[in-house]
Order: structure tokens, then C-alpha cells, then sequence
């Protein structure tokens, strides 16, 4: 087994015998990336977290629990999750309805309904295009994340 993957991947990177036999490394010296000066403690960040519930919403609850997971956490005063539900026949809370689409924000100071909008289609680029515009329309942000959650991404 370890004879079929070494000579895959020396078949992968174009290692020549010479190269291998030789004491010239095949592997090139990347020079090391320093982030130092790109995130600064103060920047304000936006994740979106685009959840269609599906049926692992419906029949056993996994969004909800990503989302009580999420509000079992502090986030610290500059970021922000932009959330948008929808794409399940029924969600396991007490909170978000399976008959519409609904947009959340949690911060600092905890989860906060933005709107209830009608029920659409979580896969319809229209409706994700609508999600990423109220996003930038509506919150700054120095960095923005996007996690798409589903039954198949």
C-alpha cells in the first residue's frame, strides 16, 4: 500500500529516479506568509450563514442544534453573524418558522430577529443573491465570512 501511494505521488509531482536518488530535494522552498498586518484586533467582522434546514432540519434537528451551539458561545463586540433560515418543513424551536424565511443577527448582546420575509426557494440563487446584497447593504464589516449549511451544499 505505502509502495502504490508513494509512486502516485511521485508520479503526481513528476519526480524524476534522478531527483529521488539524488540528495536535491524535489520539494521547493516556499518562502513563509506573515499575517501580521493583515487582521487587526479592531476589525469588524460579518459572517453570513446561510441555513437551509432541509430534511435534517425537519425530521432530526441538526440546524437548530448548530444554532443553539453557536448561542452556547460569546462572541466578542466586533463580530457579528448575519443569519437567513428557511428551507425546512418544520424546525425543531420554538423560534424560527417553517413557513418563511427569516434573517437574524447575533452579536455581543445575543440573538435578534431582523425580519420575517415570505417563504422562497433557499435554492434559488435569487434568493441567496438577495441574502448576500441585504448583508452588504446593511452591515459593514473589514472581513466577511460565508458558510453555506444544507442537506448536500
Amino acid at each position: 500500500m505505502c509502495a502504490i501511494f508513494l509512486a502516485t505521488a511521485l508520479a503526481a509531482t513528476s519526480c524524476t529516479d534522478a531527483q529521488v536518488n539524488s540528495t536535491e530535494s524535489p520539494i521547493r522552498t516556499v518562502k513563509p506568509v506573515s499575517f501580521d498586518d493583515e487582521y487587526k484586533a479592531t476589525d469588524k467582522w460579518l459572517i453570513c450563514w446561510y441555513l437551509c434546514g432541509t430534511d435534517l432540519e425537519s425530521k432530526s434537528g441538526a440546524a437548530s442544534s448548530d444554532i443553539q451551539e453557536l448561542l452556547n458561545g460569546k462572541l466578542p463586540a466586533n463580530v457579528q453573524v448575519l443569519i437567513q433560515t428557511g428551507g425546512a418543513n418544520q424546525w425543531q424551536n420554538n423560534v424560527i418558522s417553517g413557513s418563511a424565511v427569516e434573517r437574524y443577527i447575533y452579536d455581543a448582546e445575543g440573538l435578534k430577529r431582523l425580519a420575517t420575509l415570505d417563504d422562497a426557494d433557499m435554492g434559488n440563487v435569487n434568493t441567496l443573491a438577495d441574502f448576500v446584497r441585504f448583508g452588504k447593504e446593511n452591515f459593514q464589516a473589514d472581513h466577511r465570512v460565508f458558510i453555506f449549511w444544507d442537506h448536500g451544499g
